[in-house]
């Protein structure tokens, strides 16, 4: 990785900008994105899992490369407690975009991402 990508705050600008994608989508309409319903309700809570695997895997690099002494342990309840308050807020985000509705299983959804993608973040650091 090039040392540009290892500043701290390059780290930081890139999970603000992994927060303002799901930002984005969240303030879209609620559409069917798959055919049939099962399909669709598949493909959008497979999408909260992957959005917010890569925003706690992005949250613990950003948070080791800014406290590098801190144990991974640290970093990642860190970054965990960053992906459960944000996806706490873009439920509640979602209740203002036309045809959606918080919903607490999402939040569990995206809760559940996040410890995957820390889960392999931390057993696989050069991911």
């Amino acid at each position: 990785m090039t040392t540009f990508l290892r500043r701290p705050l390059v780290a930081w600008l890139l999970v603000a900008a992994w927060m303002g994608v799901i930002f984005l989508f969240s303030a879209q309409p609620q559409r069917a994105v798959a055919p049939g319903p099962l399909f669709d309700y598949l493909s959008k809570k497979t999408a909260h899992l992957l959005s917010y695997a890569i925003l706690a895997a992005l949250t613990y690099r950003a948070a080791r490369l800014t406290w590098p002494t801190a144990s991974r342990g640290r970093a990642a309840l860190a970054a965990l407690a960053i992906a459960v308050t944000y996806a706490i807020s873009d439920e509640v985000h979602q209740s203002f975009s036309p045809g959606r509705n918080p919903s607490p299983g999402d939040v569990g959804i995206d809760t559940l991402g996040a410890l995957l993608g820390l889960a392999l973040v931390v057993a696989w650091p050069r991911l």
